[in-house]
């Protein structure tokens, strides 16, 4: 149970006022089996690590929402007083009822030969995919294949790239056409670091990842969709943990991330996709007493950063980046942890994206805030 939803001004430019909303989940049930066989054989002059494995998932779920839009007064978000009563309770009015039921069988070869790894893999999946509200009720049967390869060039350096396509139910679509499942591409490559005598771990690389059949408006038709969208994400991750010694870590991680409209019937072509930061990244350090009368205290302290992000598409409107600085110490006794921590050390005041029924949203991001947890071992 819910109320408090943002909307048009009223009173004053703080003053807002507020739509209760019911919703709640009356139904969930899932079952899952994945049994698998491994098995290694020397075959084809290479050494062959082989998996093979079936799944099944069958999934039920309902949800149901009442909704009428009229205010039951209103909040002065300056000077808020959160005492305006709920009202009464009103029938559902917003229902989602889904079926899912997923069978695949899986076969991966993950072969040796000298310092070149190759790794295979294909799975045959068949999905029944029933919405009731939707009118949906198809079977989609899709065979995804991944393929992969890493070269030691050097003790403790290796070279990889890898292809892997995956697909997913148009959850949601309405349309005129019969809904073909989301599918996607992805292609990454780069280094990857295990330098044990200096203390160095870490991977570089570049990815591209393309989503086609996304769901866009139907030019004939602005209330139905078609699937004709694509969008695609292409950009640089480098993440590296340094320990020179067990007492000392240091991470440091960056993203660079460039997802954008390449296809739509709707949205420019170019506009950049929503809650995306193109930039982004964390450095960290901590550090561990492992003997003395300090023995189990760490303490660290990183700080993370975030570019500013679009909340609309099409784009309209960006989102300011943000910095924050976190700090923990924990202390172990026996089989306790005491652990302090605390977040946004500055108090700087920024905001992060979110998307509600559809709707771009922006939400204040945590205070500066403390924590104090204990935890057990058993």
């Amino acid at each position: 149970m819910g109320g408090g939803a943002v909307a048009k001004r009223s009173r004053s430019p703080s003053s807002r006022p507020a739509r209760p909303r019911l919703s709640e989940v009356r139904g969930r049930q899932r079952s899952v089996v994945d049994p698998a066989l491994r098995g290694q054989v020397e075959a084809l002059g290479g050494e062959h690590h082989i998996l093979v494995g079936v799944s099944y998932d069958h999934t039920k779920f309902y949800s149901g929402m009442a909704f009428t839009g009229i205010p039951v007064g209103a909040i002065d978000l300056a000077n808020p007083s959160y005492d305006l009563a709920f009202g009464g309770r009103e029938p559902m009015g917003l229902e989602q009822t889904d079926r899912y039921e997923t069978s695949a069988i899986y076969v991966q070869d993950q072969a040796r030969y000298g310092r070149l790894n190759l790794t295979g893999a294909l799975r045959l999946t068949r999905l029944k995919f029933k919405e009731a509200e939707q009118g949906t009720d198809e079977t989609y049967t899709h065979l995804s294949p991944r393929i992969g390869a890493t070269l030691d060039v050097a003790p403790g350096v290796a070279l990889y790239a890898g292809y892997a396509t995956a697909f997913r139910a148009p959850f949601g679509f309405v349309g005129l056409d019969t809904p073909e499942p989301e599918t996607s591409e992805n292609v990454e490559g780069g280094v990857k670091l295990a330098l044990k005598s200096v203390g160095l771990s870490g991977t570089f690389a570049v990815f591209e990842q393309t989503r086609n059949n996304v769901p866009t408006p139907d030019p004939s038709n602005p209330f139905l969709s078609v699937q004709t969208g694509k969008q695609r994400s292409r950009g640089f991750e480098a993440d590296v943990v340094w320990e020179p010694t067990p007492a000392f870590s240091l991470l440091a991680n960056y993203a660079y991330t460039d997802a954008e409209v390449t296809e739509d019937n709707v949205l420019p072509v170019g506009d950049v996709l929503p809650r995306i930061p193109k930039n982004s990244g964390r450095i960290a350090a901590r550090y561990r007493v492992l003997d003395g009368a300090a023995k189990g205290l760490a303490f660290g302290a990183g700080v993370t950063t975030f570019g500013a992000r679009q909340d609309t598409l099409p784009n309209s409107i960006w989102v300011p980046g943000y910095t924050s600085v976190d700090a923990q110490a924990s202390y172990d006794v026996g089989r306790f942890t005491l652990e302090l921590s605390a977040v946004n050390l500055t108090d700087d005041d920024a905001f992060d994206t979110y998307q509600y029924f559809g709707f771009p949203v922006v939400m204040p991001t945590q205070p500066r805030s403390g924590f104090v947890t204990v935890k057990a071992r058993f």
